[in-house]
């Protein structure tokens, strides 16, 4: 099992002596997730930018189409035009103005409950969800889904910023404390 320490991601989980039940979005498979280490070069604490990316990838891919600038390098770049370098503690607005930009409504909510994140990804409108490993330390990630075991221990699974393909997973209460969980859900913006 890889951990990445400062944060507390778990890279694979052994759940072979638990039961647990899952949950996570839609259409998952597939999808090349933005990193920081891609926009290194122009663009420095990023993560908030990276975060508004991955939602407009994976909106694409379930069909609200123009939300990707031609490319990944040009999408990341039009929407860190808005969103900056952090380190950022609001972003929701600045996604907004992004996807209002392409032709959508985002719509969002915060909140800190483990049944508010299941319900969310239920309906399947992914999570930024801010983490701190101190004062100012901090990272966005997006929240795809959920596990929960038998036992008790809840975990969420997160695309980390870090890694283009796999999903990784966040346990609650472990590692990074959980600052707060915003929910998008996107619709045509019909004015």
């Amino acid at each position: 099992m890889k951990i990445e320490k400062r944060y507390g991601f778990i890279e694979h989980l052994d759940l072979s002596k638990e039961n647990f039940k899952e949950g996570e979005l839609s259409s998952l498979s597939g999808i090349r997730w933005a990193k920081t280490g891609d926009f290194n070069k122009f663009a420095k604490n990023h993560c908030a930018a990276v975060l508004v990316t991955n939602l407009a990838l994976y909106y694409e891919k379930i069909g609200y189409v123009r939300l990707i600038e031609n490319n990944l390098q040009n999408t990341f770049k039009s929407i860190h035009k808005q969103v900056g370098n952090g380190p950022k503690l609001f972003i929701a607005k600045d996604a907004k103005i992004y996807f209002h930009q392409r032709g959508y409504k985002l719509r969002t909510n915060t909140f800190r409950s483990f049944n508010a994140i299941k319900k969310s990804t239920g309906q399947n409108h992914p999570l930024g969800l801010l983490l701190t490993a101190g004062l100012f330390e901090w990272h966005w990630v997006m929240v795809v889904g959920w596990l929960e075991t038998d036992s008790g221990l809840k975990y969420l699974k997160i695309v980390s910023g870090w890694d283009s393909k796999n999903i990784w997973y966040y346990k609650l209460g472990s590692g990074s404390h959980l600052w707060a969980a915003t929910t998008y859900s996107i619709e045509y913006n019909h004015e």
